[in-house]
């Protein structure tokens, strides 16, 4: 240990003695470090770290596909709320829960403004394990058609709309126009489905004739834990067969079956490629800073040979080691303090299309990855150095210093780097080209319409106020006359469509995923 820390000590005072190469060497591997560290972080959260439900492996998403597509891969679309009552009785499940999400109109509390809130079933908080911080979850009477709207605050909610008032219980909040009574708070490490701020029972959103078609609409995500004996391919049998049985008087649902997956790869399955694809560019990244530092500490270790004669090789390996892992160690350093700096950066142009993007943090695990990328670049970079300065015959050196023999070791040493170092490149910069290929073509599409000075707005009529279809087309007529009469809008024009739900998540939109409109209905206007 004593001659491991003379090494570096050593190692320190030649470095210092040449701040020009060390300043070099420390940024060319701090930009490595810092990439892969930045990149490693997002994807230590999103696709390694469990999900933070209690025995989330247990945890499976079941949507439905066509029976001719599920062969094939499909993963499915959401469900009608009919299908989570029929799923609800496969025997592999201890408990399954539907939510079906929507970004409502909050009223009140100053402003208008749109929230992420959740109608969900009553069991889907013991599902997941969560416990309300201050009142109760959902009761199954709470799901029940007809039953007093209730809703659970999102713990940012709370504190954010409410200041973190403990007596915030029993106080109504309007969502819709609909008045729900505020009966629990969520403690502030409970973020799911992501972006939630809210969430209301499900028995007021089934209420009534638009409730009884809500029911039928697919837009529900149904959610499932598993049996401790059970397997997800048994549950997969278990589930066809309560669906052939339930839908064999369906003639519009028999040809649509459920696919069972877990629900963490479904989460991040549009993700998990182009995340791993970027931990390989930025892996290359290191490896040609590593080779670049690796010719630099050559070229250095030739020059110093002349100072080195008569040192012994294992000293003269260690010495050369020693080197390279202290500027690794301090590339290393410095690439955390990028990683920190890069990691909000990174989170932030991500968005909310990346899932789980708040847990996306350097933490301790991604800093004992960074401490091996450190060593690991030490050693891959000063390793030819090490055996050029250690196992060349003390002649042979001499020869060099003396008269400048061993030039073509040398060569070929420098040549198969500067190799390595090209491909390298290159396969960055073909992998470069095409990302930027593809952004330029994204950006430069033509939508085949002028653009120009056209202004959209998006407008969301109350399904209670506006359940009749007479009040949705007077309301639509009263907008085309006021658009042509504000000074400057030309050519006012309406058109309807259906919401996009629960848009927070994966999409659940492939081919041979079946469709329904959801419920509700929006306006655009446009002049």
């Amino acid at each position: 240990m004593d001659a491991v820390l003379a090494d570096l000590r050593y190692a320190l005072r030649t470095l210092a003695r040449s701040p020009g190469f060390t300043a070099v060497a420390v940024l060319t591997l701090a930009l490595g470090i810092g990439a892969t560290t930045s990149v490693y972080s997002v994807v230590q959260a999103v696709l390694l770290r469990s999900l933070p439900f209690p025995s989330a492996d247990r945890l499976v998403d079941i949507k439905l596909t066509r029976q001719e597509y599920r062969a094939q891969g499909s993963t499915g679309g959401t469900s009608p709320f009919d299908a989570y009552r029929v799923w609800r009785t496969a025997r592999s499940f201890d408990a399954t829960a539907a939510y079906i999400g929507d970004d409502a109109v909050l009223t009140g509390l100053g402003s208008a403004e749109r929230v992420m809130a959740w109608d969900v079933t009553a069991s889907f908080f013991p599902l997941l394990g969560a416990r309300p911080l201050l009142g109760r979850a959902f009761m199954p009477e709470d799901d029940r058609p007809g039953s007093s709207p209730v809703a659970v605050l999102g713990h940012d909610f709370w504190m954010s709309r409410f200041g973190g008032d403990p007596q915030v219980l029993g106080r109504g909040i309007t969502l819709d126009t609909t008045s729900y009574t505020i009966v629990g708070v969520m403690p502030a490490g409970f973020h799911y489905p992501p972006g939630a701020s809210l969430w209301r029972d499900l028995g007021a959103a089934l209420s009534g004739p638009a409730g009884q078609r809500h029911a039928h609409d697919f837009g529900f995500w149904v959610v499932g834990r598993l049996r401790t004996d059970a397997t997800l391919a048994g549950a997969r049998t278990d589930l066809d067969q309560v669906t052939r049985h339930a839908w064999s008087s369906e003639p519009g649902l028999s040809g649509l079956l459920p696919v069972a997956t877990p629900l963490v790869g479904w989460l991040t399955r549009d993700v998990r490629t182009p995340l791993w694809i970027m931990l390989g560019a930025v892996g290359l990244v290191l490896l040609v800073a590593c080779a670049n530092v690796s010719n630099l500490l050559l070229a250095r270790a030739t020059a110093r040979e002349r100072e080195i004669l008569g040192a012994g090789r294992r000293r003269l390996l260690r010495h050369a080691l020693a080197e390279s892992v202290v500027v690794a160690l301090a590339g290393g350093a410095l690439g955390v303090l990028l990683a920190l700096w890069s990691v909000p950066a990174l989170v932030a142009l991500a968005g909310s299309d990346l899932p789980r993007i708040t847990e996306v943090r350097v933490d301790v695990a991604v800093l004992t990855v960074a401490l091996g990328l450190s060593l690991f670049a030490g050693l891959f970079a000063g390793l030819l150095p090490a055996l050029r300065v250690g196992l060349r015959p003390p002649a042979d050196a001499l020869k060099s210093a003396t008269i400048g023999a061993g030039h073509a070791w040398r060569s070929r040493s420098t040549d198969a780097l500067m190799i390595a170092q090209v491909a390298l490149t290159l396969v960055l910069r073909a992998g470069a080209g095409l990302l930027v290929r593809s952004f330029v073509r994204q950006v430069h599409i033509d939508p085949g319409f002028d653009a120009t000075h056209v202004v959209t707005a998006e407008l969301r009529l109350p399904g209670a106020r506006y359940a009749a279809a007479g009040a949705r087309h007077a309301w639509r007529g009263g907008q085309l006359s006021l658009g042509g009469r504000r000074p400057g809008a030309e050519r006012p024009a309406l058109g309807v469509g259906h919401r996009r739900r629960s848009r927070i998540l994966p999409r659940a939109t492939d081919p041979a995923a079946p469709r329904r409109p959801a419920g509700g209905t929006g306006w655009g206007l446009g002049g």
